[in-house]
């Protein structure tokens, strides 16, 4: 299991689960890249979606991902 805050490739490997929420490095045609929370699809994970609507997936691949972090515990 990858260590907290390490990026996998998804060329390395993808979420198991369907559904599964993941902070993704996305990357567009000109390379810029940029950080969104995205959900994995059904269909061995090959479609990813997110909810940020300005967000075309279409014109947006995702090229690597990691596990959310663990929320605020507090003091």
């Amino acid at each position: 299991m990858p260590k907290e805050d390490e990026w996998i490739s998804v060329k390395e490997v993808m979420p198991i689960f369907a559904g599964y929420a993941v902070l993704a490095t996305l990357e567009n045609i000109y390379g810029q890249r940029r950080v969104e929370k995205v959900f994995t699809g059904y269909g061995c994970g090959k479609q990813w979606y997110c909810n940020n609507k300005c967000i075309d997936m279409e014109k947006w691949k995702v090229i690597a991902w990691q596990e959310l972090p663990e929320t605020y515990k507090g003091e």
